[in-house]
């Protein structure tokens, strides 16, 4: 103590930092796959980041809201994860359908909730189903999703 106050000194020994550093993301991978070149293994493991990527993207989202309202039983909250999953396979084959580089599952999520369809009555015999108007992306991936086969006539 020195003049009332705490002293607190420390030094940082920064070969163990490094030694640390260099262990990060290290992982061993125990597989019964014999038949799988090292590289297949190792991707397959890798991939596993894009899952937690989707669950992440789950949480605290209005899209496909991964904590269950009003559910307190395990069955419940099982087929509701069940659901989810189902949800994110569905934008991934949507992605991987309008096969557009860069496309995230958001942005798809932001074109598909901008893509609209209207009945509109102009005072005939019968109602017209109409789309409404849309910026040029969101009409690139209606129309990659060939969705407008998919409007009654």
């Amino acid at each position: 103590m020195d003049d009332g106050f705490l002293k607190l000194e420390f030094k940082l020994n920064t070969a163990r930092e490094m030694d640390y550093i260099k262990a990060l993301e290290k992982a061993v991978i125990f597989t019964d796959m014999a038949d799988m070149a090292p590289r297949q293994i190792v991707e397959t493991y890798d991939a596993r980041s894009q899952i937690k990527t989707d669950i992440k993207w789950l949480k605290n989202r209005m899209l496909i809201p991964f904590m269950p309202e009003h559910v307190w039983k395990d069955v419940k909250i099982r087929a509701h994860v069940f659901l989810c999953v189902v949800g994110i396979l569905l934008y991934n084959y949507l992605l991987y359908l309008v096969d557009e580089p860069g496309l995230s599952i958001e942005r798809l999520a932001g074109h598909l909730d901008q893509m609209r369809l209207g009945l509109v009555y102009g005072g005939g015999a019968s109602a017209e189903f109409m789309i409404e108007d849309m910026n040029r992306e969101t009409a690139e991936v209606f129309s990659r999703l060939q969705l407008g086969g998919s409007i009654p006539m």
